[in-house]
């Protein structure tokens, strides 16, 4: 995916690096991984899926 201009600016940013990663985890994984990307400086917005096969 690697680095890319963003559709619009956030949080004064106007290029992004853009990550796409498959995992299985547990409920209780899935809300840690949340919270760790909600207090990181570094994350500006990610999206969390649920793929219910």
């Amino acid at each position: 995916m690697g680095k890319r201009r963003l559709a619009y600016e956030i949080k004064k940013f106007r290029d992004g690096v853009f990550v796409l990663v498959n995992f299985n985890a547990t409920p209780e994984v899935v809300a840690e991984l949340e919270r760790l990307m909600k207090i990181s400086d570094e994350v500006i917005r990610y999206l969390i899926t649920n793929d219910v096969a």
